[in-house]
């Protein structure tokens, strides 16, 4: 196909609810909590029975939130190092070990 440009796939300028709340890492109570603070974007109505997220509004709302100074969670880097990982199969080991002995 001489003079045809190959088409280069290009994601959809909307968003749903699932990719939304994926997108921004929040339940679906906590988003629209914010969405009906005034605190996130409010979807678009695309149809009379649909409403869609901009990308770039969402893109743009995350790159607004603050910096957190929090420090990370407890489960945050659950994989760890390798030394990290052998140790806790270690201890995970021990504790399923059964160490005592019946007598005969």
């Amino acid at each position: 196909m001489a003079g045809t440009s190959p088409r280069i796939h290009e994601p959809s300028i909307y968003m749903d609810t699932e990719q939304v709340l994926h997108a921004v890492q929040l339940g679906l109570t906590t988003w629209w909590a914010l969405i009906n603070a005034g605190d996130a974007p409010r979807p678009r109505q695309v149809s009379k029975a649909s409403s869609r997220w901009l990308r770039r509004e969402i893109n743009e709302w995350c790159e607004s939130r603050p910096v957190a100074d929090l420090p990370p969670p407890p489960n945050a880097g659950k994989g760890g190092t390798a030394e990290a990982r052998a140790r806790r199969a270690a201890r995970a080991g021990a504790a399923n070990c059964n160490t005592t002995t019946e007598a005969a």
